[in-house]
């Protein structure tokens, strides 16, 4: 059902799309990931949504399908203005259109259709690519033909090499090596994940941005004025497992309103199918700060309509964690589409039903109440948050202890954000969106193992922001003693190329790049002071080889194949 609900809403969204002045719509969807984990977007409005298929849980290798994981998940805003006019902007499925357009808020933007262009894109960066090109800057033989298009064009400050446009405001986040306050890759800049810690270098990252000043077709409702910038990470790195099958998430959110916003309220709406979507259930745990989706007796089913489902060996929960954030509130509803709850559970129809999800309230502004549902008109139980105890709690309030039907439940998580929002403020909101999965544990027990795990991320974090994180690629601001004491030989070469390791034994990657950063070449070498690459099978021309240790030292080299 939800595949052909899909294929029908794609063709509503391209014949509405076609005649906006400047669509969300990708090109090409955009994907990011790693061995474990993929998460694709279509439009630059939805954290993460692709219309013709469902993003892959892997088994560690990248290729080898687990199960799926979808389907939607995207920013519900809202707040009112000193007037008491309530202002809205969401996320959806596009299928009446959308909130937001590519790009900031700037007062020569909106009606530029080339400005728009170059925002309808997503700007995604390799970590190899930053190790290749700093090694080069770091021997003098950088040139601009050696730059990334997505490294060369990155939205910061002072890019002299993106047409005309001048941007003067902090966008991406880069490192200034000359520290001129103006990014420029030939200078040694280059892009970089978190501002405070620019020595993390992720396994891929990529950086979008959008704004609600336009008609909003999702919500109806009056637009915020806010622009979001989104910048999502993966890393790869086998003894971080809990970090490996996450995607982390930092999204800077701008009030470029003239009048401040009055009881503001922000979240992450999520409709994630857990392998096959008609046996999901969610829940959350507010002293983690997290939700969490589950299927129901922690068995996924086989006979699914959509979806590839879990195998039965494993235990598998997919949670959203709040990084530097407090779960404010968490509610759900149902996809009515398929299935007959009371209407105040049912799919918002107006600003005022997204509103009052956001504020932890049913559609029609009825209280969230403990027990059963949740909807219990009448009681005074009430409550900020859904579903609080854990499925392995047999009298606890959960969708599992209450034997409840599976309704295809979409997820609204809202963070602790200040009641004010003034105009010209910016707030910056970190989460991951994590995938707990145990072959020891199956099953529903394996939410015995959940908050532990979910710590696990948290410290990931931690050290990933404040330093001290094992696992990135190398150090931004390495300089040239951070790099592997190497020689190659010979050169031009024929047929092997040597690398010789001049002072110790090396264990690490060896890759090799055409000159026009296609990856052709990918080896390894096991504690030894010298390795041997085959590159006969190469075609003649220019090339680079790079070595990157387990330890984070490095070293890039152009060589000739004749």
């Amino acid at each position: 059902m939800k595949l052909l609900y899909s294929f029908l809403f794609l063709a509503t969204v391209l014949i509405q799309a076609s005649g906006q002045v400047c669509t969300p719509i990708l090109d090409e969807v955009s994907r990011i990931g790693n061995d474990y984990r993929q998460r694709s977007t279509y439009a630059l409005s939805s954290l993460n949504f692709d219309l013709t298929a469902v993003d892959p849980f892997y088994n560690g290798d990248g290729t080898s399908v687990l199960f799926d994981l979808g389907f939607a998940k995207g920013i519900w805003a809202g707040g009112f203005d000193p007037s008491g006019n309530l202002k809205v902007a969401a996320s959806g499925y596009g299928s009446i259109g959308f909130d937001f357009v590519p790009g900031p808020i700037w007062t020569e933007f909106q009606n530029d259709e080339d400005l728009c262009e170059f925002f309808r894109r997503a700007w995604m960066i390799n970590g190899a690519d930053i190790t290749i090109i700093r090694n080069l800057y770091s021997s003098g033989e950088l040139e601009l033909g050696d730059i990334p298009t997505d490294i060369l064009e990155w939205p910061a400050r002072g890019n002299p090499y993106i047409m005309s446009l001048d941007i003067e405001q902090e966008m991406a986040p880069y490192f200034d090596n000359d520290q001129d306050g103006n990014y420029d890759p030939l200078k040694g800049d280059f892009p970089i994940a978190l501002a405070e810690n620019p020595e993390f270098i992720p396994f891929q990252f990529r950086f979008y941005v959008f704004n609600d000043q336009t008609d909003h077709s999702e919500s109806q409702a009056t637009p915020l004025d806010m622009e979001f910038h989104v910048l999502d990470y993966v890393v790869d790195c086998p003894q971080q497992t809990e970090s490996e099958t996450s995607v982390f998430t930092r999204l800077k959110y701008i009030h470029k309103g003239l009048e401040d916003l009055r009881n503001f309220r922000i979240g992450i709406w999520d409709d994630s199918d857990l392998g096959c979507f008609e046996d999901d259930f969610v829940g959350c745990r507010p002293e983690l700060n997290s939700s969490y989706v589950y299927n129901k007796g922690g068995v996924d089913r086989a006979d699914c309509t959509f979806g590839q489902s879990i195998p039965e060996d494993y235990g598998v929960v997919r949670s959203l964690v709040f990084l530097n954030s407090e779960l404010k509130k968490f509610i759900y509803y149902y996809n009515c589409g398929f299935v007959d709850p009371p209407p105040q559970q049912c799919d918002p129809q107006s600003p005022s039903d997204y509103y009052n999800f956001l504020d932890g309230r049913w559609r029609d502004g009825e209280s969230l109440t403990i027990g059963g549902t949740g909807f219990n008109p009448g009681s005074t139980e009430f409550t900020s948050h859904a579903f609080t105890d854990l499925p392995t709690q047999s009298d606890g309030w959960s969708m599992e202890a209450l034997d409840l039907l599976a309704l295809d439940a979409r997820m609204l998580s809202v963070f602790d954000v200040p009641d004010l929002m003034l105009s010209g403020q910016a707030h910056v909101l970190d989460f991951a969106d994590h995938v707990l999965i145990s072959e020891e544990k199956t099953g529903i027990d394996v939410f015995e193992e959940y908050q532990s795990r979910i710590e696990s991320v948290k410290e990931d974090y931690r050290t990933i922001v404040e330093g001290g994180y094992e696992c990135s690629l190398m150090s931004s601001t390495s300089d040239i003693e951070n790099i592997v004491d190497c020689s190659i030989h010979p050169n031009p070469v024929t047929d092997l190329l040597e690398l010789d390791f001049n002072v110790t034994q090396v264990t690490g990657s060896i890759l090799i790049h055409s000159i026009a950063g296609v990856l052709v070449g990918n080896y390894e070498s096991q504690n030894s002071p010298k390795a041997q690459v085959p590159v006969a099978h190469l075609d003649s021309g220019l090339y680079l080889v790079t070595l990157t240790t387990k330890e984070g030292l490095s070293f890039s080299q152009r060589f000739v194949k004749l």
